[in-house]
């Protein structure tokens, strides 16, 4: 049984990995477009922003899965599911609508 709760636990902590770290990379996104201080730093510190983008949000989920697999509670399969679709369609629409709303068609 306790290995089960291990399991489940640290299924968890990936899913929450996963929310938090696809969220923060969909933020990212936004802040290098609009600050170019940030996206200048992440070229300078990485040899190229995506990569320093894709260290970052890897740095951010693995972080986050030892904390969720440690402190959160185990949840079911469609919990976890929702989840993953939510967080999924959120990144979509802050990406997409970041460059509908700054990049009009002409």
């Amino acid at each position: 049984m306790a290995e089960r709760s291990v399991k489940n636990n640290l299924i968890t902590g990936l899913v929450v990995g996963f929310l938090i770290a696809a969220l923060f990379s969909a933020f990212l996104v936004v802040v290098k477009e609009e600050n170019k201080g940030v996206k200048d730093w992440l070229a300078g510190t990485f040899t190229h922003h995506w990569i320093g983008h894709g260290v970052l949000t890897l740095v951010v989920f693995f972080m986050m899965t030892l904390v969720a697999a440690k402190y959160c509670p185990p949840s079911s399969e469609k919990m976890l599911s929702i989840a993953i679709w939510a967080a999924t369609i959120i990144n979509l629409l802050v990406i997409i609508g970041y460059y509908v709303l700054h990049f009009p068609a002409k």
